[in-house]
C-alpha cells in the first residue's frame, strides 16, 4: 500500500475483520491533517449516514514522525454484499470542506486474513526502518525475529510490515516478506521522494 501525498481521499482495502459476530471491512481514508485537531466528519455507505465518532476511525500507524505527514485511518463498516458507494466529508474548523467518494465493492477473504498491525500489537518487522539504510541481508534477520517471539509467547504472527522514506522497492523485498508469513506491506514516501506510477493499493505479482 503507497500514500503519495495528504490528499483527502478514500481507497478500497482487502481488510476483513469481525465485531460481535458481524464481518466488518475497513475502508482507507487519507488525510492531509490529523482528524483528532476538530472539525465535523460525516460518513455515508450506500446512501446511510454511518457513525462518525472518532473512536470508529482506526489510527493506521504509518511510521511518520512528521506531524505535516499524511495521516491514514481505517473506517471499519459493514461488508457489503454488493458495490456501493461510500462518501466521506469532513469540515474542519477553519479552511475548506473536504470531500471523497469510491465505489466500495465487497471484500473476499481468499489469499488476506488479515489481523490490523495496530490490533496484534506488533508487525511482522518489529520496528519501522528507513530501508535505504537497511540491507536485504539485515531486514531478512529482522523478519524472523518477529517470528521467533510469536512462537516464544504462543502469539499470532504478525502478517504485516511497515517500510518509510523510500521511493521504490525491489522483488526481492517482496519476496522475503512474502516467504516469512507477510501478505501485507504498507509503503510510505516522504514528500521529496519521487512517485511511483501506481495505485494506493495493489497486488504484487512476484517472481
Amino acid at each position: 500500500m503507497q500514500f503519495h501525498d495528504g490528499r483527502f481521499q478514500l481507497v478500497w482495502t482487502p481488510f476483513l475483520t469481525r465485531q460481535r459476530g458481524r464481518v466488518m471491512q475497513a475502508v482507507g481514508l487519507v488525510s492531509a491533517a490529523d482528524l483528532g485537531s476538530g472539525g465535523e466528519m460525516t460518513l455515508r455507505l450506500g446512501g446511510r449516514d454511518r457513525s462518525a465518532r472518532e473512536s470508529d476511525l482506526l489510527r493506521y500507524p504509518t511510521g511518520h514522525l512528521d506531524r505535516n505527514s499524511p495521516a491514514l485511518y481505517l473506517w471499519l463498516v459493514p461488508r457489503p454484499v454488493r458495490t456501493v458507494k461510500c462518501e466521506a466529508t469532513w469540515k474542519p474548523t477553519s479552511g475548506r470542506t473536504c470531500r471523497a467518494a469510491i465505489s466500495l465493492p465487497p471484500a473476499w477473504p481468499m489469499n488476506v486474513h488479515v489481523v490490523f498491525a495496530r490490533d496484534a500489537g506488533a508487525c511482522l518487522i518489529p520496528f519501522t526502518p528507513q530501508s535505504e539504510f537497511l540491507g536485504i541481508e539485515e531486514m531478512c534477520r529482522s523478519l524472523y525475529a518477529a517470528r521467533r517471539r510469536a512462537e516464544r509467547d504462543g502469539a499470532l504472527l504478525p502478517t504485516a510490515a511497515i517500510l518509510i522514506g523510500v521511493a521504490a522497492h525491489t522483488a526481492s523485498v517482496a519476496m522475503a516478506l512474502a516467504a516469512a508469513g507477510g501478505d501485507f506491506l504498507h509503503m510510505s514516501t516522504g514528500q521529496n521522494c519521487p512517485r511511483p506510477d501506481v495505485p494506493p493499493l495493489f497486488w504484487w505479482k512476484l517472481p
